[in-house]
């Protein structure tokens, strides 16, 4: 018993790496940083955060939004697991 539990906490603690490096993998690019910040102040369309942030494709703009998009939902999906 104490094995399996010693397992399930192993693959939960890789998990929780995973996930803290997507976030790092996120926020080290600038532009994307620059994307929570303008958000932050509130909803915008991909134009504004294109032309916000400097990008020159908006489909560079929507795979980071995607991308976050997936990474707040684990994050939120693990805080009320936790509660």
């Amino acid at each position: 018993m104490e094995e399996h539990h010693s397992d399930r906490l192993k693959l939960e603690e890789d998990r929780l790496l995973k996930l803290h490096s997507s976030l790092c993998k996120v926020m080290s690019n600038p532009r994307r940083t620059r994307m929570i910040h303008l958000l932050e102040e509130g909803e915008k369309n991909v134009g504004e955060l294109v032309e916000a942030t400097g990008l020159l494709k908006a489909r560079k703009v929507l795979t980071a939004c995607n991308a976050m998009e997936e990474l707040f939902l684990e994050l939120l999906e693990e805080e009320n697991a936790g509660a």
